[in-house]
């Protein structure tokens, strides 16, 4: 058994809206048998803002981390971050440290960002930094064999792959596709997740709007702006649900038939997709990162070029008028995860991981 340090923004799904964060908070619980962990919070609550008192606590990070992993005799620190400018400058010296003065083994484990899928040039410090946050980490994972080779080939460093992984439903009741279909979107609310894409196109629908509800779950800085904008549009029947957890989210789930994610950029392995594969739900997301790994068009779901409206468009409009398709592609949706996304097996390959380091 180890002690081991494990960073996240808060675990509180009423403070913070993060797969980092949902991720962690089930590996603590399902895997406390094996080890313990220490929760170490990386990353702002959705509410906070970036002024002096948050300046503050970042330049305090250091320091409160190097007192964490002595106090709590941590023996491997698993360090969840993203490739995006902020987590790159506070999570590099954090690496250093824990492997080069702590002496300790690192896990780096990265879930997307813009830097991933787009890595800097050579002329960028970001460049270099991620570089060096790479090389200071004893083990690297990634989320997919697409990652891999854009990992390895920007930074000329290995990556061990081990994709999200949600609790299996054992519930197996077939969604009705043949009457009103409700659409849900499930996230963070910001531009990046195409959430403006999405007001875009139901804009365009007309007389479709009638043969859908859509559903809104989650937080985030662009939410005024994204419910103004539904708000606008003529016919639409929308409802924002606030934010979901537990039996809720469950419920959400449940009562879904297709989930609504063309993010434009910054994506890893969403877990929200993957949950709601998992019960059942058509996937309609874009290709970014390690999602089109999961997603098969026209097999399990569907999938669009990122930041093409007239996909988008193309695609609701093939499965609005194709309800039959629909329960084949909920089955497969729920098959794939079963089969290869089940978090009995991602616990298992994580405490393997954990001996190798």
């Amino acid at each position: 058994m180890y002690n081991i340090l494990i960073t996240a923004p808060s675990l509180d799904e009423s403070l913070n809206i993060s797969g980092i964060s949902s991720l962690t908070k089930t590996i603590i619980s399902r895997n406390s048998a094996a080890h313990t962990y220490f929760h170490f919070r990386l990353g702002k609550k959705d509410s906070e803002k970036k002024g002096w008192k948050w300046l503050l606590t970042q330049l305090t990070i250091l320091p409160r981390y190097i007192s964490f992993v002595i106090r709590h005799k941590i023996d491997i620190i698993h360090l969840n971050t993203d490739l995006t400018a902020m987590s790159i400058l506070r999570d590099t010296p954090l690496a250093i440290t824990g492997r080069y003065l702590l002496k300790k083994k690192i896990l780096l484990h990265l879930h997307g960002g813009h830097f991933l899928m787009q890595p800097p040039s050579r002329s960028s410090i970001f460049y270099w930094m991620i570089r060096a946050l790479l090389r200071s980490a004893t083990q690297r994972v990634v989320l997919s064999e697409l990652e891999r080779g854009q990992v390895e080939a920007a930074y000329k460093t290995s990556c061990h792959i081990m994709p999200n992984a949600v609790e299996i439903n054992n519930i197996l009741v077939d969604k009705d596709f043949s009457g009103k279909l409700s659409f849900l979107f499930m996230g963070r609310i910001v531009k990046a997740k195409g959430i403006f894409l999405i007001t875009e196109c139901l804009s365009r629908m007309g007389k479709q709007l009638q043969d859908f509800e859509f559903k809104v779950y989650g937080s985030g800085p662009d939410l005024e702006e994204f419910l103004t904008r539904l708000s606008a549009i003529e016919g639409l029947n929308y409802t924002y649900c606030g934010i979901a957890k537990g039996e809720q989210k469950i419920q959400a789930f449940a009562e879904s038939h297709v989930f609504l994610l063309p993010s434009l950029y910054g994506e890893g392995l969403p877990i929200a997709m993957l949950e709601s594969m998992n019960h059942g739900c058509v996937p309609l997301v874009s290709d970014d990162a390690s999602i089109s790994t999961v997603v098969r068009d026209s097999q399990n779901g569907f999938i669009v070029k990122k930041g093409n409206l007239e996909q988008l468009n193309d695609k609701i409009d093939q499965l609005l008028s194709n309800r039959n398709k629909l329960y084949t592609l909920s089955k497969n949706a729920k098959n794939t995860i079963y089969t290869s996304y089940n978090l009995d097996h991602y616990i298992g390959s994580l405490n393997r991981l954990y001996k190798t380091i």
